[in-house]
């Protein structure tokens, strides 16, 4: 891997982390000065069980390797700054990864409402009205497994459901059949309140054509095929930014007023957007990510979709 080149933000956080440590753990700077170049780069944490090899450090204003102090990665576990969980340090160290607080925190996040959200969901099923739907909506194939199939049994039982697959596999199809199995376990009630999202406005208008397209020729009543939303937005319209802040109308004290929000091209979805949109969603409702880990990172830290 080419060396990395640390810059004077970097240095100047590095230095302001030794500082807050004292004396004794000046081995901090250059290690805190890496945490935040990686972060940069797009990764949520410097990763300690990586080769050194993989994280040579130049520095922009001496021109020469900045080295580990003894060993590597240097001892660092019991400095002021360095926690290894719940707190206020500014850097978490946990399992080898040692992050910004800020984006542990972010990443602490997501994995608890992953947990919190892989078990059955608790909404009743009326499965032979879904065994009905099924069958018109997904014919049987012959041989081989029918993951489409699959996604939309995950989708009706489970409140959170990654669908991914390269481009052409049925993944937007998929979806929009799962929609129509949704809303007739529904009937006869005021209905599902879905968002259908996406990273960029490119997405949006892409989901919304695709929408509209799928929506046409499907099996099922006509009062059902008027409540599949056509219409998107953007994760950041969704949740609502207040301006001139980084923070949203819709958070964890305001939830989310949807049963269902759907991210289309969620590989492109970066770390903090991701928790804090896990974090405005009410307790009851399901999340379904669509994308391809392949393909459209985010360009902010962290592959929420990949990892």
């Amino acid at each position: 891997m080419e060396k990395h080149k640390t810059k004077s933000i970097d240095n100047h956080f590095g230095a302001f982390m030794a500082r807050l440590a004292g004396e004794k753990w000046q081995a901090i700077a250059p290690v805190a000065g890496m945490v935040s170049m990686a972060t940069r780069a797009g990764h949520a944490c410097l990763d300690f069980r990586n080769s050194p090899e993989e994280w040579k450090v130049i520095s922009d204003d001496e021109g020469s390797e900045a080295c580990w102090p003894g060993q590597w990665p240097p001892e660092i576990k019991g400095c002021p700054v360095v926690g290894d969980g719940p707190g206020s340090t500014p850097l978490v160290l946990e399992d080898g990864r040692l992050y910004l607080r800020r984006y542990w925190q972010y990443e602490k996040d997501i994995a608890d409402y992953v947990l919190l959200k892989s078990g059955e969901s608790d909404r009743a099923v009326d499965f032979a009205r879904l065994e009905q739907g099924m069958a018109r909506l997904f014919p049987g194939r012959r041989g081989g497994v029918d993951w489409q199939k699959l996604a939309a049994m995950a989708v009706l039982l489970r409140p959170f459901v990654v669908i991914t697959g390269g481009p052409g596999t049925g993944k937007t199809t998929t979806l929009v059949r799962i929609m129509v199995l949704l809303l007739e376990q529904q009937a006869g009630e005021d209905g599902l309140r879905i968002a259908l999202a996406a990273p960029t406005g490119k997405g949006v208008a892409r989901l919304q054509a695709v929408m509209a397209e799928i929506g046409k020729g499907l099996d099922c009543q006509e009062d059902i095929r008027a409540k599949i939303p056509t219409g998107a937005m953007t994760l950041h319209r969704l949740l609502g930014p207040i301006k001139g802040s980084p923070f949203f109308k819709f958070n964890a004290d305001n939830r989310l007023p949807y049963d269902l929000v759907v991210v289309d091209e969620a590989s492109m979805v970066d770390l903090p957007l991701m928790a804090k949109l896990t974090r405005a969603l009410p307790p009851e409702a399901r999340l379904v990510l669509l994308g391809d880990h392949n393909q459209l990172a985010s360009v902010e830290p962290g592959a929420v979709l990949g990892d």
